[in-house]
């Protein structure tokens, strides 16, 4: 019996700590790509993409754009071209065939996650300062003039 209810309490702590992270989503709709927030905190978010060269070779090369601080309870839609743009721009000289990898975030309580294109969630390790940094100046593509917000319904249920 202790054992029954030690195992509940890590699967408990588990899905707490879960919470946030299971409530950021994102998918694509035709030429758009979107993200959605129905967690009640904000969260800080980049997205990663890998182009054909290195997805090729098998390497674990990836180029991270800044998205910037998604707003609780929010959805951003914005253009694939938007996007790919800007990894371009950040990577000049790189083969410009670009794969949406998936987004990596932090939530509230500081813990880094990966929501990869496929959908699978998995806590990762912080994604490279020195790469955020150079966008820095930037608050992101979510303030992009091309990057249209609303407000979402059932915020707080994953």
């Amino acid at each position: 019996m202790a054992d029954d209810q030690l195992n509940q309490s890590r699967e408990d702590s588990e899905k707490d700590r879960q919470s946030q992270a299971a409530r950021i989503t994102t998918w694509g709709e035709g030429e758009n790509s979107v993200i959605a927030n129905r967690s009640m905190d904000p969260v800080w978010m980049a997205i990663y993409l890998t182009d054909k060269e290195h997805r090729d070779s098998g390497s674990s090369n990836v180029t991270y754009v800044f998205f910037g601080v998604m707003p609780p309870c929010t959805a951003a839609r914005f253009p694939m071209e938007l996007l790919e743009s800007t990894a371009t721009s950040l990577r000049p000289g790189m083969n410009t065939d670009w794969h949406f990898g998936g987004l990596h975030f932090h939530t509230a309580d500081g813990h880094t996650w990966v929501r990869a294109s496929n959908g699978t969630l998995f806590e990762a390790s912080e994604v490279p300062r020195s790469v955020v940094r150079q966008q820095g100046k930037s608050r992101g593509l979510i303030v992009n003039k091309h990057t249209k917000q609303s407000r979402l319904s059932n915020c707080g249920e994953s």
